[in-house]
């Protein structure tokens, strides 16, 4: 512009009297505060802020669900926290390039504002981390999340990147089978459950529940709403009694309290807390079989009890 309009004037046989050094400092001085003691105007270009991401602590369980990693935000004026959330990153396994989303846990700033450090948490691909997970990943910044106090965002691309390790420990005991052993002639009942890890001992009785079976309602045929039947009382098992048989694994309840040990002929669904079934390296039940310790086992059907 400053090039064209020089030649311009230079054509029409002016003289031109400012440089375009001297021309910019002219307008700019048309901005400056004239007032006593003002500060001189910052006239360096903005920029946007960036990110780096630490990875340098990426080591997990196959115990465990969810890995953490830092990303440090910096710019040369302010960071705007508050674009700051769980849509900012995503953690790419470079083997696969399965892209696992990163949910925001905690963010500290320093440098009055101009540092922002985010603390992320990205979830396993399947239940819980698998030694086949183990290997290089990446954290890449998606386009026009976090910003600075001017509005730039940072740029999108890969910030760092750092091997996962994943270190394979036993894992939670889980239900490997429930079998009813009636009582004949004078012996009671005994239900027997087996795990698949050495116990620290038997759980409470009440660990066990025991409600008896409801069927799903059929819709009546006329169309009509159909009545909802009352809850199933679960069955008073507070009296009853377990013990633990470390060479077997097994749980067996008793049931002294009912009529002859035995329970009453019908149907129940079996539920098992987690709470108190704990493994000998201190994990509780995984009742799902997903790796995860601490749910509850239901079994898959109605326990049946004949007579």
């Amino acid at each position: 512009f400053l090039a064209g309009l020089r030649a311009t004037s230079a054509a029409a046989g002016a003289t031109p009297r400012f440089s375009a050094a001297a021309a910019v400092d002219f307008v700019r001085a048309g901005f400056d505060d004239p007032s006593a003691g003002a500060a001189a105007r910052n006239w360096a270009p903005p920029t946007p802020p960036t990110a780096a991401a630490d990875l340098s602590a990426l080591a997990v369980r196959t115990d465990e669900s969810v890995v953490t990693f830092a990303v440090t935000y910096r710019d040369d004026a302010a960071v705007d926290v508050d674009s700051i959330d769980g849509g900012d990153v995503v953690l790419v396994a470079a083997k696969g390039g399965r892209a696992l989303t990163a949910e925001l846990v905690s963010v500290a700033t320093a440098d009055d504002g101009r540092t922002a450090v985010a603390t992320y948490r990205a979830v396993a691909p399947g239940p819980v981390w698998r030694a086949r997970d183990a290997g290089t990943y990446r954290v890449r910044v998606i386009e026009g999340q976090v910003r600075d106090a001017d509005g730039f965002t940072v740029e999108p691309g890969v910030v760092g990147e750092g091997e996962l390790a994943v270190t394979v420990v036993p894992p939670p005991p889980t239900v490997k089978k429930v079998k009813l052993v009636r009582g004949k002639r004078d012996l009671p009942d005994q239900l027997v459950v087996a795990l698949s890890a050495d116990l620290t001992g038997a759980p409470a009785s009440g660990a066990l529940e025991l409600v008896p079976y409801l069927p799903p309602a059929k819709p009546p045929a006329d169309g009509s709403t159909a009545e909802v039947p009352a809850a199933p009382v679960p069955l008073d098992l507070s009296a009853a009694s377990v013990t633990y048989d470390p060479a077997k694994r097994t749980l067996t309840w008793t049931f002294p309290q009912l009529p002859a040990g035995r329970l009453p002929a019908g149907a129940y669904t079996l539920t098992l807390e987690a709470t108190g079934v704990t493994s000998t390296d201190g994990k509780t039940l995984d009742g799902n079989a997903d790796g995860l310790a601490g749910d509850a086992f239901v079994l898959g059907k109605p326990l049946k009890v004949k007579r």
